[in-house]
C-alpha cells in the first residue's frame, strides 16, 4: 500500500512538471529564396477567446501572459551573428536582434530558437489579433521564421 501511494505521488509530480509550460501557438513561414526584405512582412493571426476548450488549437486565452519564442532556419549563406527584426503585436512594436548560436542542424541548415524575455504578449480583448515580423534590412540565407507562444 505504501509503494502504491508513493507511485501515485511520483506520477502526480511527473505530470505537474510536464505541464510547466506548453505550446499554445506555433506557426512558421518560409522566406523567399532571393532574400527576406522589410517589404516581406510575415503576419501571424492569433485567435483569442475567453476560455479554452480541450480541442482548441492555436487559440489563446484572454488575459493570460505568454512567453514569446522565435525560431529560425538558416544556412552558411547568412553571414551575420544577429538577426535584426521588428516585431509588432497589435499596435506595439519591438526591436530585437537575437544572436545566432548554430545549435542544431536540419540537413544542411542550422536551426536556432530564442525566448525573447522583453516580449510577453497578453491580450485584453477576444477576437483576431496579429503578430507581424519583418527584418530591419535585407537578409539572405534565412529559410524560415517561426513563432511560438508558451503558457
Amino acid at each position: 500500500m505504501k509503494s502504491a501511494s508513493a507511485l501515485f505521488v511520483l506520477l502526480l509530480l511527473v505530470l505537474s512538471a510536464s505541464c510547466s509550460y506548453s505550446t499554445a501557438y506555433n506557426k512558421s513561414a518560409d522566406v523567399h529564396l532571393d532574400g527576406w526584405t522589410p517589404a516581406d512582412t510575415f503576419f501571424f493571426d492569433i485567435h483569442v477567446t475567453d476560455t479554452l476548450r480541450a480541442n482548441d488549437i492555436s487559440t489563446l486565452e484572454r488575459g493570460h501572459s505568454y512567453s514569446f519564442v522565435l525560431s529560425f532556419r538558416y544556412s552558411d549563406d547568412y553571414i551575420f551573428r544577429t538577426i535584426p527584426l521588428t516585431i509588432g503585436i497589435d499596435r506595439e512594436n519591438y526591436k530585437v536582434a537575437p544572436e545566432l548560436q548554430s545549435a542544431g542542424t536540419w540537413g544542411s541548415l542550422y536551426q536556432d530558437e530564442f525566448v525573447i524575455p522583453n516580449i510577453r504578449p497578453e491580450f485584453a480583448d477576444t477576437g483576431l489579433h496579429v503578430i507581424s515580423i519583418l527584418p530591419d534590412t535585407t537578409l539572405t540565407g534565412i529559410y524560415s521564421v517561426g513563432i511560438e507562444l508558451r503558457r
